[in-house]
């Protein structure tokens, strides 16, 4: 059997960086009051906007041998310490996966490696990052459903 899939995860930053000045007068009618602040933040990171990841066709019987390296960047002005997470559903059968359209199908993300747990924050040495793998898990003792699955995620980036 062939599972044809096509994973989906739109992966976005979360930069509210910005230097800002807010400037605001009040007139109350004789008396008047004005409020100025400045507003700092760290330098900005960019990371990419959509990413598409596609398993591809993937037989049933074999599904853990699936893993697909996570093209991605990080660019980041000023900070070499920063924290990524990737924001998704947790499966219902493993909360620290990602959960698909397919009850029964999840995505595990990898370190360099090591197992990921969606929605926990991993610190990093910028600029060295690590490589993000994805690797697809089923439901122990479950039968999968042929047929095409997605699953989305945020990437949050924060410098420290």
């Amino acid at each position: 059997m062939q599972l044809s899939q096509y994973i989906f995860h739109s992966m976005l930053a979360l930069t509210l960086l910005a230097a800002a000045e807010t400037y605001a007068e009040v007139d109350t009618g004789g008396t008047k009051v004005t409020i100025s602040a400045m507003v700092v933040a760290p330098p900005p990171c960019t990371v990419p906007a959509n990413m598409n990841i596609s398993f591809e066709n993937v037989n049933v019987e074999n599904i853990t041998t699936y893993k697909k390296k996570i093209d991605y960047f990080i660019m980041c002005e000023g900070s070499s310490k920063i924290k990524m997470k990737i924001t998704g559903e947790g499966a219902t059968f493993d909360g620290n996966v990602l959960k698909t359209s397919n009850g029964n199908l999840g995505i595990r993300l990898y370190a360099d490696g090591t197992p990921w747990h969606i929605n926990t924050p991993l610190p990093i040495n910028y600029p060295v990052i690590p490589q993000i793998d994805a690797m697809l898990v089923k439901q122990r003792n479950a039968t999968l459903a042929t047929g095409i699955f997605t699953s989305e995620a945020i990437m949050i980036v924060e410098t420290n």
